[in-house]
């Protein structure tokens, strides 16, 4: 059905594609207050964070297709250097049907997002939320309603990993998979035995550098921010804090500072998948073991909310904070040298999603 369905929406024009899609932006507009409650119950996020990170991106998401896909998806030329006398002209085709399998952590924006790329580019789909969070796959569903698409073009699949499995063994055309290191690799070798492409989004534990000239205020409150929202559980959160030993000190207090004024009740989200708390737990404990240094936090306000914690210390280096995604709103701090031992720090992971460096000068 899914395949019947495609070769007709693939036959429309990009424009086309894209008019008929403009209508989920409406759909979640007109029902923000009930999208809003739906996510905050099954994932836990503050209303503001599913707001600001969840539902108007996925808003302006739609409305970028309308400038945005003739040029990415329209036909291109391209020189041939080393054949001056020929023509190249790209054409892209879509897949036929893309799987998508999205996370518990992100539960609206980023299936919403993927399913819209690929309706515009001609696919059909087939969408299996997180089984933690399938009210969300739900309303991703619903949005789409009301843009009254052909029988079969998006399908919704509930179910764990093992329904996942059954999906990637029917042989979609294409699967994109979020979600953890682990689980990607066993969605990578089950896609190769056929093979299907496939892309992987998983997980990081991504690092702030803030050099000797960064405005420290304005660095702080971005550790604070981007350490603690959604409780940590973000692949691109901050995990890991490198400063430079000149201002490491005055960094961290203000760090400290501002964690412990986040407000638990409403700036803080709390574990979405309870299996999470004893991962947290695990790295907080060998933490402790090695001695490394709570600035801040390191308690359980409730069974689902961890206070932001800061912690920091030579012994930092070795831990499992430093070396492995915790997903909970705590940051792991080291002092550094210079920039190349910054770098060489940063480096020193097997992640590699995101970084951010801090600096009043954009050179370096």
């Amino acid at each position: 059905m899914a395949r019947a369905a495609q070769a007709r929406w693939a036959a429309l024009s990009i424009d086309e594609r894209v008019r008929r899609l403009q209508p989920a932006a409406d759909a979640i507009r007109h029902d923000l207050d009930r999208l809003v409650e739906v996510v905050c119950e099954e994932n836990g996020k503050p209303p503001v964070e599913v707001i600001a990170h969840e539902l108007l991106p996925s808003v302006a998401s739609v409305r970028w297709l309308q400038s945005a896909a003739p040029r990415v998806l329209g036909e291109a030329h391209r020189k041939l250097t080393w054949l001056p006398h020929r023509r190249c002209v790209v054409r892209r085709r879509p897949f036929g049907v893309v799987l998508v399998i999205s996370p518990w952590n992100i539960p609206f924006l980023i299936p919403f997002s993927q399913v819209l790329a690929a309706l515009a580019a001609g696919n059909a789909v087939v969408l299996k939320p997180s089984e933690v969070t399938p009210r969300c796959g739900e309303i991703v569903a619903e949005a789409f309603e009301a843009c009254r698409l052909p029988d079969g073009l998006l399908t919704l699949v509930h179910g764990d990993g093992s329904v996942g499995a059954s999906l990637v063994k029917a042989r979609p055309d294409r699967v994109v998979f979020t979600g953890s290191v682990a689980t990607g690799r066993k969605v990578m070798a089950a896609c190769a035995k056929h093979p299907i492409p496939v892309g992987l989004e998983l997980g990081g534990i991504d690092a702030l550098i803030v050099l000797e000239d960064a405005d420290l205020e304005f660095a702080s409150s971005a550790v604070a921010w981007g350490g603690t929202f959604n409780h940590g559980q973000v692949c691109a959160s901050v995990e890991r804090l490198l400063v430079h030993k000149s201002v490491h000190d005055e960094l961290i207090d203000r760090v400290a500072d501002k964690m412990e004024r986040i407000d638990p009740r409403g700036d803080l989200g709390r574990v979405t998948f309870a299996g999470q708390r004893d991962v947290i737990d695990g790295h907080l404990a060998d933490a402790a073991k090695r001695g490394v240094g709570v600035h801040c936090g390191g308690d359980w306000i409730s069974d689902g909310k961890l206070a932001p914690t800061l912690l920091a210390g030579p012994s930092v280096a070795g831990s499992k904070v430093w070396s492995e995604e915790t997903f909970g709103p705590v940051v792991a701090a080291l002092p550094f040298e210079d920039e190349d031992e910054a770098v060489r720090l940063h480096n020193d992971t097997r992640f590699g999603l995101t970084a951010s460096v801090f600096s009043r000068d954009v050179g370096r």
